[in-house]
């Protein structure tokens, strides 16, 4: 199971137009990130986080209205790729940590 999935027109042409534009212009645009910052052996790419700029709020509004249904489509099939960000450790007595 790859948990890869394609909602085609999921968002309007113009929404996308937009989203590009704003990527292409945007100063906010940096490296892409992973956990431990950037990574070039990891991750190439450049990211716009939308949540970071008040100028973009419209548009991520925008954008999370369109979107709220395929997620919810998503982890209603799924349900346990909500817990792929969950990483439970525990440590014993002498600071030995596990997983």
């Amino acid at each position: 199971m790859d948990f890869i999935e394609v909602y085609p027109n999921a968002i309007p042409d113009d929404l996308c137009e937009r989203l590009i534009a704003c990527f292409e212009q945007h100063k906010g645009v940096t490296d892409g990130r992973t956990g431990h910052g950037v990574d070039l052996e990891k991750k190439i790419s450049r990211d716009l986080t939308l949540d970071s700029f008040a100028d973009l709020q419209g548009i991520r509004n925008e954008l999370l209205t369109y979107t709220l249904k395929f997620s919810t489509e998503y982890f209603n099939q799924y349900s346990l790729a909500l817990m792929g960000a969950v990483s439970v450790q525990v440590a014993d007595k002498k600071a030995k940590v596990s997983r």
